[in-house]
């Protein structure tokens, strides 16, 4: 199997992706992790645990195709917000860095322009510098 760990919504957390389906945070117990699939909302029922960024469960059999271009439209959004948070490069540019590292059918189905991504950057951006971390 192929575990990998893409960045979440909130700073510093990851969510894994495992054969190519993304799985969001459900619970923490005694240092395991249990994850249910990203498309949990849908009627999509399939989970799984780690220990130690480890799979510590059987593998899940998903009712639904792996959403490929969708999963890289999330994780170049997560890295962009990241990128804006942490750097002061200018947000055009890490909007156009964002789309130049994208599959054709990813920038298809991430359905915006680099104007769209600059405000997304900028949102973090400002969102981070009125809030710092401690």
């Amino acid at each position: 199997y192929n575990l990998q760990f893409v960045p979440g919504r909130l700073a510093g957390s990851e969510n894994p992706i495992l054969k190519g389906y993304r799985f969001i945070l459900n619970r923490k117990n005694n240092g395991t992790i249990y994850w249910k699939c990203a498309l949990f909302k849908t009627r999509f029922k399939a989970r799984i645990s780690t220990a130690d960024r480890q799979l510590s469960s059987p593998i899940p059999v998903h009712s639904h195709d792996v959403k490929h271009a969708e999963n890289t439209v999330y994780v170049a959004k997560q890295t962009l917000k990241r990128r804006a948070a942490e750097t002061d490069l200018p947000t055009k540019y890490l909007a156009a860095e964002t789309v130049f590292g994208l599959g054709f059918k990813a920038r298809f189905n991430i359905g915006c322009q680099i104007s769209s991504l600059s405000r997304l950057a900028r949102r973090k951006r400002q969102e981070t510098n009125n809030h710092p971390s401690s």
